[in-house]
């Protein structure tokens, strides 16, 4: 493949992906039948920053307005819909149960564009999409050596249908997959090559340090991706090198998120980075199985059985957590066996999730797939299994993070499919090789 064909083959790719996600953007900007708590609770911050320069605060009484709004007419409701009589100083309350890092940068967009509308947000992460899709493509290239497997990584991530569908939600989620991708091609790039100098890998190891960490604001499950990135890291560069890099990437990453730990502790007297309501998701997640609490998977379900026998208390604060986290480890206790086959399920919802239904017809057969790429990379293109392991070591933590706390809705694992989208793409391009050959056998013929 020559150079010019090899850039056409790219920009078509990125041509057919921004089709795809502009075109479901425009249909769905509004989110009509599926407006997400994340979006409105990050917009409630975000319009305090705009408006007042506040950060990671908001005004009860109108976010209770707009979130009744949006339930109402079951949709995301753009800020400028609301009256200019809301956008007076009230008293305001500093967030604890979200992170704020999607609020700053819904906040800082709608400052520079004049408008707070969530388009410019959706539209923002169109744009990290297809940086995701060029990323693919640079990192198949590297891996293999061959420009047509990275452009077929590429047209795998490109003509995702739950990325398509993901992105068009103004939430945290795409953000996470965005630093998957970016975590491997990292690793591809500047520790899958043992030719690498230290130096370069040491640059690596600190940009590494920082996606983690500034990811960590916006989703605080990104945190403890670091430890899978390490012994990534020590399984690719080896030597004492790896310690060295490995001691540079959480350095960085906590000096990035020591600010967060800052505010919680004087806050809430918590440092801490995660979100407020750890224990609450926890607990949550239980109602998605048939269990012997009574707990159903619904946010304000929830809270009623806390606040109905401990009526004192502060929804979503600490002392609402506090008693979750007993209930939590009183039914861990007494059901341990219902806990394993929780677990169980989980890990088989991976395959053939139940939320959203739809996910089912794309997983299973990227599973499949994505098995059958690592046979080939293994197979035919002489990639060690130590290698895929450890490039995979990263996505496959979201797949286990989200297992440990709560029922994973496709949202939640999105990072975790970047990897298997990746192999998926080997195995489309091994398929298109077997076709051109029969093809050619015949006209031989």
């Amino acid at each position: 493949m020559t150079k010019s064909s090899e850039r056409l083959w790219l920009v078509g790719i990125l041509v057919v992906a921004t089709v795809l996600r502009g075109g479901w953007l425009i249909v769905n900007h509004h989110n009509e039948g599926n407006y997400w708590g994340h979006s409105l609770n990050a917009a409630d911050m975000a319009m305090q920053l705009v408006w007042h320069g506040e950060i990671g605060q908001f005004d009860p009484r109108l976010s209770e307005k707009y979130h009744g709004m949006a339930k109402q007419e079951n949709r995301l409701i753009d800020p400028e819909e609301l009256d200019a009589i809301d956008s007076q100083p009230r008293k305001l309350v500093h967030n604890y149960e979200d992170e704020i890092g999607l609020a700053l940068i819904m906040g800082l967009v709608w400052k520079f564009v004049g408008q707070m509308r969530f388009i410019y947000v959706q539209i923002l992460q169109v744009c990290l999409d297809l940086v995701c899709c060029a990323l693919f493509y640079f990192s198949g290239k590297k891996l293999f050596r061959n420009p047509s497997l990275g452009l077929a990584c590429a047209a795998s991530y490109a003509l995702n249908p739950l990325q398509i569908y993901l992105v068009s939600f103004p939430t945290p989620y795409p953000w996470m997959v965005f630093l998957s991708v970016v975590l491997i091609f990292i690793l591809v790039q500047y520790f899958a090559d043992r030719m690498m100098s230290f130096g370069r890998q040491m640059l690596a190891a600190i940009m590494l340090g920082l996606a983690i960490g500034l990811t960590t604001w916006i989703r605080s499950g990104a945190a403890l991706v670091i430890i899978p990135v390490a012994i990534a890291i020590v399984m690719l560069a080896r030597g004492r090198n790896a310690w060295a890099l490995v001691l540079a990437m959480c350095v960085i990453e906590v000096a990035v998120v020591s600010p967060l730990l800052v505010r919680n502790y004087m806050l809430f007297g918590e440092p801490r980075v995660t979100r407020g309501v750890f224990w609450h998701t926890m607990w949550g997640g239980l109602g998605a199985h048939e269990n012997p609490f009574g707990v159903v998977m619904e946010d304000n379900r929830v809270a009623e059985m806390v606040l109905s026998e401990h009526p004192g208390i502060t929804k979503y604060g600490p002392e609402y957590e506090a008693v979750l986290r007993g209930w939590y480890v009183r039914a861990l206790q007494s059901h341990p066996g219902w806990f394993v086959r929780a677990m169980g399920e989980r890990l088989w919802w991976l395959v053939w999730p139940i939320m959203p239904k739809m996910a089912s017809f794309y997983t299973a057969p990227l599973w499949a797939l994505a098995l059958w790429g690592c046979r080939t990379a293994v197979g035919k293109y002489r990639i060690g299994w130590q290698k895929l392991i450890a490039l995979g070591l990263p996505s496959f933590y979201f797949f286990l993070v989200v297992i440990a706390v709560t029922a994973p809705n496709y949202k939640y694992v999105a990072p975790g499919y970047t990897y298997l989208i990746m192999l998926a793409g080997i195995a489309l391009f091994a398929l298109h090789e077997r076709f051109q050959g029969r093809c050619h056998y015949e006209d031989s013929l």
